[in-house]
C-alpha cells in the first residue's frame, strides 16, 4: 500500500469534496490497522479487499441515495477497461468485512467535543448535544 486510499475527488455534486473530507479525518493507515486488528483482512489482492471495502461502506454513508455500484463508481479512479463489480460481489465484500472494523474505527475516531470543563457545554448536569448539526439548547 502507498498510504493512499482508492477514494478520489470526483463527481459534479461535490461528492468528491466529502470523500476528501473523510480522508482528512481518517487516515489510510488507521483503516488498515483497524482491519488487521479485527481480523477482517482477507488477504485478498483484488479491488474488493477489506481496506477498500471499509472505505466503500463509509462512502455509502455519505451517499445514502445512491446504489452501491454508484458509490463504487464515484469512489474509484478507474483504469481503462476496468469493470464495476456486480452488486452481489459488492454485497459479499461487505459481508466479509463485517461490523467489527466499523465499531473499532468509530471508537478510535469519534471523540467528545465538549468536556465538562468547557464553558457552555452543559446545562445543569446535562451535556448539550447536536444531532445532524442542529443544536438544541
Amino acid at each position: 500500500m502507498d498510504g493512499r486510499s482508492d477514494l478520489q475527488a470526483v463527481g459534479a455534486e461535490r461528492f468528491g469534496d466529502r470523500l476528501v473530507g473523510l480522508e482528512s479525518c481518517i487516515s489510510s493507515e488507521l483503516m488498515e490497522q483497524v482491519v488487521r486488528e479485527t481480523g477482517a483482512g482477507s488477504g485478498r489482492k483484488c479491488r474488493l479487499n477489506s481496506s477498500f471495502t471499509l472505505w466503500l461502506v463509509l462512502a455509502m454513508g455519505l451517499l445514502t441515495d445512491v446504489p452501491i455500484r454508484g458509490v463504487y463508481r464515484r469512489s474509484r479512479c478507474f483504469q481503462e477497461g476496468e469493470k464495476i463489480p456486480t452488486r452481489a460481489a459488492l454485497c459479499k465484500a461487505r459481508q466479509r468485512l463485517g461490523i467489527k472494523p466499523l465499531l473499532l474505527l468509530f471508537r478510535r475516531v469519534v471523540t467528545l467535543v465538549c468536556r465538562p470543563e468547557v464553558a457552555g457545554g452543559f446545562y445543569a448536569s446535562w451535556r448539550l448535544m447536536g444531532i445532524d448539526g442542529v443544536s438544541f439548547t
